[in-house]
This record gives structure tokens, C-alpha cells and sequence, in this order.
């Protein structure tokens, strides 16, 4: 055994006995024990390759997770108070500290005993249907060709994701009770023009393009998938920067189709632009979490990067193949700026850390 070391040769302590901790070798990998509590320090991905089932990212989106308080144990990486996040074990629930920064996971010596003899429950485990939901839910995805997801539970309440539910539905119902041609004036003045925007007229339509949409399947199918993956991505980025990457995806959306439209004037309108970023978002954020399908008559459960990534190849075909009536690039837009939106979230907050 040899004292553990950070880079810099900064040395690593237990957070609760405040002594160094000594590099051991655990299994396959080398992790950084406290030789007086018998704690241990793994750094990211080392507790998974060492305890089976162990997955604190899908630890951490479970809502008992519980925010960095002073009294937080303090990552012996040097990297301030951590996450509490819950274990779902069969004999009783455990916790673990997870550091926001670095993804290391510190576990005392009960709960690795406890890991080694059990493996852990996981927390987004497909919920047992009744026979009758079950044959139900296959006929409507077989009617429908619309996903489900298996179980992915958020932390927060999804109030962005529902306001703007809400406010959608609200535009599409009060356009309808007011003459037909005002109606027509109104979603004309309000929907995505081409033309308009290579002249530098209607600016802000890039925008409020999301809010007009034409009949109630094209409503009801982007709300769909807004409101089954919106929850999460909003759990993940926390309110104030989901709002931000949805405008952005919207906005995004709108450039490529203008892009691609040339000088036509006939509108576009939608909220597909924005949806489609919430679906990027989504794969990059939870790829392994599976959704339910049904292909050629047969259900399935699909990792979500792998469904997401055939509906992108799906809008790249659309527009190749010159479809009319659907906004292929903006789709394709928003998607791209999603999931680059999502892909920096990553790389600067671990999934162990929800956005606030």
C-alpha cells in the first residue's frame, strides 16, 4: 500500500477521519482507502467495474438525490462537499457521496460490504405492466408508432416543460374561436417566412414560429414527444438554461430551414424545432435509457440513442427525398443544437450533479 495522490501530488483524505488515504489495488481496479474507517474513494467509472449493477448516474437521477450542504462529506479529490445519492439495495435503501466534478464516489466500508453481497436495484427499473396495460400500450404504439418510455423519474417538477405545454395549446384553441380569417392573418404574421427573414422582415418569427401550429395531430405529436423526454432534459439542465437551449433550438431550427428554403414564401410553423433540440438533449443526456417500441408488428426496448439517431436519419431521408409539408432541416437543426447543448453540459456538470 502506498499514500493515494491526486494530480499534483495533492494527497487524498477521508472525509471522515481526515487522514490520508492509501492506494490499494480492489478487484480490477486501484482505489484510495482510509485504512481507519475502511472507506473508500473510487474514482469515476471504478465503482461500476468493481460492484455489479452499481450505476451512480443512474443513482443520481432518483429523487431522493440530496444537494452539497456544508455538512456534505468533502470529495477527497479536493473538490468541495459532495452529492447524496441514493442506493436502492434489496435488504434496505444505502447512500453514497458523489463529487459533482470529478464523478469519484465515496462509499463507507458497510454499504461496500452491503454492494458486494447484493447487487443494487436499479432505480429506473421497467415497471411490471398488467396484461390489459400491456396489450393496450402495444396497440397504441402499433396505431401510433410512438415511443414510451420505460421509466426515467426526475427530481423536480417539470414547470417549464408544462408552462409552455400550456401555452401552446392555449394559442392553437383561442386561434379557433375567432374568425376564420383573422386566424389566418394572425398564424400568417406569426409563422416562419422564408422570404421575410432573407429581406429582414419578421425577426422575431424565428421564435414564435413555435407556437402556430396547424391542426391537432401536428400539435398533438409535438407535445407528445416534448412532454415524454422535456421532463428529464429540463431535470438535467435545470429551468433557466432549458428554457435558454429550447429557444436556441427553436432559433437554430428556423436558420437552417431558411437556409435550405431559399426565397420561399410559404410559412413554416411548429414547435418541431424546439422539440427536436429536447430529443438531442435527451440522447446525449440518457442514452441507455429504454424506450419502448414496436417495429413490424414486434415490441422492443431500445437504448435512446438508438431510436433518437434513426428518427435524425428519418428527417435527413424526409428532406433528401423531398417530402413535402414537414420542416426536415429545422428538425435537424434543433436536434444538432440540442445535442450539442447537452453534450457541453456534460463535459462541465456530471450527471452525478443536477443542473439547478
Amino acid at each position: 500500500m502506498q499514500p493515494a495522490f491526486t494530480q499534483g501530488s495533492v494527497a487524498r483524505f477521508c472525509p471522515a477521519c481526515r487522514v490520508p488515504l492509501v492506494a490499494e489495488r480492489f478487484g480490477a481496479v486501484v482505489i484510495d482507502r482510509c485504512a481507519r474507517c475502511n472507506g473508500a474513494f473510487f474514482d469515476a467509472g471504478e465503482l461500476g467495474a468493481t460492484f455489479a449493477g452499481a450505476d451512480p448516474e443512474v443513482w443520481g437521477r432518483s429523487p431522493g438525490v440530496q444537494p452539497p450542504s456544508p455538512a456534505s462529506p468533502y470529495c477527497p479529490a479536493g473538490h468541495g462537499p459532495m452529492w447524496w445519492l441514493p442506493v436502492p439495495l434489496p435488504d434496505g435503501p444505502a447512500a453514497v457521496a458523489a463529487c459533482g466534478h470529478c464523478r469519484g464516489v465515496w462509499i463507507d466500508a458497510q454499504t461496500a460490504w452491503r454492494l458486494r453481497a447484493q447487487p443494487p436495484a436499479s432505480a429506473t427499473a421497467d415497471p411490471a405492466l398488467s396484461p390489459g396495460a400491456a396489450v393496450g400500450l402495444y396497440l397504441f404504439q402499433l396505431v401510433s408508432t410512438l415511443p414510451v418510455e420505460v421509466s426515467n423519474p426526475v427530481r423536480q417538477r417539470p414547470w417549464v416543460t408544462w408552462g409552455l405545454a400550456a401555452s401552446m395549446l392555449f394559442v392553437f384553441f383561442a386561434l379557433r374561436v375567432i374568425p376564420p380569417a383573422t386566424r389566418v392573418s394572425l398564424e400568417s404574421m406569426f409563422m416562419l417566412s422564408p422570404h421575410e427573414i432573407r429581406a429582414g422582415y419578421g425577426l422575431l418569427t424565428p421564435l414564435t414560429y413555435a407556437w402556430i401550429h396547424l391542426n391537432v395531430l401536428h400539435i398533438l405529436g409535438n407535445l407528445y414527444f416534448f412532454m415524454i423526454f422535456g421532463d428529464n432534459v429540463e431535470d438535467r439542465f435545470g429551468r433557466a438554461r432549458y428554457a435558454g437551449v429550447l429557444a436556441l433550438a427553436a432559433v437554430f431550427g428556423a436558420l437552417v430551414e431558411v437556409m435550405a428554403r431559399g426565397h420561399q414564401v410559404t410559412g413554416v410553423g411548429g414547435a418541431s424545432g424546439a422539440v427536436a433540440g429536447v430529443m438531442g438533449a435527451y440522447m446525449v443526456l440518457f442514452p441507455t435509457t429504454k424506450l419502448r417500441v414496436v417495429l413490424a408488428f414486434i415490441p422492443l426496448k431500445l437504448p435512446a440513442v438508438a431510436y433518437l439517431l434513426f428518427w435524425l436519419v428519418l428527417q435527413v431521408v424526409g428532406y433528401l427525398g423531398h417530402k413535402p409539408g414537414v420542416a426536415w432541416l429545422a428538425h435537424v437543426g434543433g436536434f444538432a443544437m440540442g445535442a450539442g447543448a447537452a453534450a457541453i453540459l456534460r463535459l462541465s456538470s456530471p450527471a452525478t450533479e443536477p443542473a439547478r
